[in-house]
C-alpha cells in the first residue's frame, strides 16, 4: 500500500467514509473482525480522487454507474485482476474487429455494390487474416499472430469463423434488403472517424462506433445508422439496468430500458449531427443476431435478423427515448466524476459475479450467497 499510495500521491487520497461495513484495511491491533455486534455505521477505505477524468467513453457508462468503485479500479487504479486463460476475449474481439473495419473499407469503394459482393469482400479478407500466421513481415494483423499460431486456440478459431461467416451474411441481407427499399448509402464512416463527443458539467464523453452510415432515405432525408460489434450476443447488451435504489440516481428513475452505450451514442450523436438517427444497434457474434432501436421507418428492414425473444417495443422505434436515457445517464456519470468519489454500489446484481470481490470485499460484509440457483432450487422442493 505504501508503494501504490507513492505512486498515486498527486492524484487520489484515503478518507473514511462512514458507510455499513467493515475496514478493508487492518487496524493497529492487526485485526479485521474487531466484534461480531459492530455499530450499525463503522469507517470504510473509499477513494477519493482530487484530479477529475479528463474523458469517459460510451462503453465505460454502465460500468461507472454500476459500481464507481469497479470503474476506478479498472481504469484509474489499474488493478484488474490478469485473465489466467490463453487469451482473453478482448483479445479475440479486437481482432474482430480489425477484420470487420478492413471489410468496410473495401465495401466502402462501391457503396453501391449488392449484399453478395460484401460476401467476396469478407471472404477474401479473412484469408488475408488467416495467411497473415505464416508471414514474418508487419501487416494489419501482425498483433493477433498468436490467436493464429498457437495450436491450442485451432478449434475455437474455427468457431469464430463460422460466427464471422454467419454474421457477414446477415449484414449482406441488410445491405440488400437497405437498397432494395430505396436508401442509398452516402457515406461510411469507420472506427476511426466515427467519433462522437460532447461536455456535460465539464465532463467530456467520447463515442468511439464501429460504424455511422450516412444514408438518403427513401423520402429524401438524410438519416444515420450507427452499429457497433460484441463478441457476446447481442441482446445481452441491450439489457435493461435496474437503479431504484442506486445512490447517484438522484430523480429516483427505476430502471433504464436499455443499454448504456448505445443510448449515449444516440444521444451524442442527436447533439453533434444535423442528421435523423434513424437507428442504433448491436451484431452479436456469439448468436449471429443485432439487437437495438429503429424509427418505424425502418424497422421492417432490421426486423428478421433481431435476436430471439427480444423485446419488440426495444426494437422498434424507442430512438428518442434511449437519447433521453442517455442524457440522464451522462449527467449521472458527470456527478460522480465531479464529487471524485468512488464507492462500491451494493444494489446491482452483478457483484456475484465481480472479479475484484478480494478488494471490495463486499462478501465480508454484507455476506454472499454462496448456493448456485440450482441448488437452492433443489433444497426449496427438498
Amino acid at each position: 500500500m505504501n508503494r501504490f499510495k507513492e505512486d498515486f500521491k498527486d492524484t487520489w487520497q484515503i478518507t473514511r467514509a462512514d458507510t455499513a461495513g467493515i475496514n478493508i484495511l487492518l487496524g493497529s491491533d492487526n485485526f479485521t473482525f474487531r466484534g461480531i455486534d459492530a455499530e450499525e455505521k463503522i469507517s470504510r477505505c473509499a477513494p477519493v480522487v482530487k484530479r477529475k477524468s479528463e474523458a469517459v467513453g460510451a462503453s465505460d457508462i454502465h460500468d461507472l454507474l454500476n459500481c464507481p468503485f469497479l470503474w476506478w479500479q479498472k481504469r484509474q487504479a489499474k488493478l484488474y485482476e490478469r485473465d489466467s486463460d490463453i487469451t482473453s476475449p478482448a483479445e479475440w474481439g479486437n481482432m474482430i474487429h480489425a477484420y470487420w473495419e478492413s471489410v468496410w473499407k473495401e465495401y466502402r469503394m462501391n457503396m453501391k455494390a449488392l449484399g453478395r459482393i460484401f460476401v467476396d469482400i469478407a471472404q477474401k479478407e479473412w484469408q488475408r487474416l488467416i495467411d497473415s500466421e505464416k508471414l514474418e513481415e508487419e501487416n494489419d494483423y501482425s498483433q493477433y499472430r498468436k490467436l493464429l499460431r498457437d495450436s491450442r486456440l485451432k478449434r475455437h478459431l474455427e468457431g469464430v469463423r463460422f460466427r464471422v461467416e454467419r454474421l457477414r451474411d446477415i449484414q449482406a441481407c441488410i445491405i440488400d434488403s437497405l437498397h432494395e427499399s430505396g436508401y442509398v448509402h452516402k457515406k461510411i464512416l469507420l472506427e476511426d472517424e466515427a467519433h462522437l463527443k460532447s461536455d456535460i458539467d465539464g465532463i467530456t464523453f467520447l463515442g468511439q462506433c464501429d460504424r455511422i452510415e450516412i444514408m438518403k432515405s427513401p423520402d429524401g432525408e438524410d438519416i444515420a445508422f450507427i452499429a457497433d460489434y460484441k463478441e457476446g450476443s447481442s441482446k445481452n447488451s441491450e439489457k435493461a439496468m435496474t437503479i431504484e435504489n442506486y445512490s447517484w440516481n438522484a430523480e429516483h428513475i427505476k430502471k433504464f430500458e436499455h443499454g448504456l452505450q448505445l443510448s449515449v451514442y444516440a444521444a451524442l450523436f442527436e447533439r453533434m449531427m444535423n442528421c435523423t438517427l434513424s437507428g442504433v444497434y448491436i451484431l452479436g457474434l456469439e448468436d449471429g443476431k443485432i439487437a437495438g432501436s429503429f424509427s418505424e421507418n425502418s424497422a421492417g428492414i432490421f426486423e428478421p435478423y433481431k435476436a430471439k425473444d427480444f423485446s419488440a417495443k426495444k426494437f422498434k422505434g424507442g430512438i428518442s427515448e434511449r437519447s433521453l436515457e442517455g442524457e440522464y445517464a451522462m449527467t449521472c456519470a458527470a456527478g460522480i466524476l465531479n464529487a471524485g468519489k468512488f464507492e462500491p454500489e451494493y444494489n446491482n446484481a452483478d457483484c456475484r459475479y465481480c472479479r475484484i470481490k478480494s478488494i471490495c470485499r463486499k462478501g465480508e460484509i454484507r455476506g454472499d450467497n454462496l448456493l448456485m440457483e440450482d441448488e437452492e432450487n433443489s433444497q426449496e422442493e427438498d
